[in-house]
């Protein structure tokens, strides 16, 4: 009877102290990319390339080995663009696209 009676008792610390261990998600573990996603709205990305077509304020086209062509648009209401006075078609690039919450910043520099 007694031992019924520590078993029970087990059992149902168990079940209360379940959902703390799990943690707020409601799964022991998460992974990596969820936990980087919840813990954070900031995302951000490089792309090297060749300058195809640039129209200051506009927009910036270049051609990549991997993705081919990428075009940034330059004068819609969330980017924030810091261009080197030095791009221009024909130069290599490297861009940085920095997404945070709902701006978006872009660095582009001479590669």
């Amino acid at each position: 009877m007694r031992r019924e009676m520590v078993a029970a008792a087990l059992c149902a610390l168990a079940l209360s102290a379940g959902p703390l261990a799990a943690g707020p998600s409601g799964t022991a573990r998460a992974d990596e990319k969820n936990k980087e996603t919840m813990t954070s709205d900031v995302r951000s990305r490089v792309v090297t390339g060749l300058v195809t077509d640039f129209k200051p304020g506009k927009w910036l086209v270049i051609r990549t080995e991997q993705n081919g062509n990428e075009m940034f648009k330059l004068d819609e209401s969330d980017v924030k663009a810091d261009i080197d006075a030095r791009v221009a078609v024909g130069s290599k690039v490297t861009v940085t696209e920095r997404v945070d919450g709902g701006a978006r910043t872009l660095t582009v520099l001479p590669a």
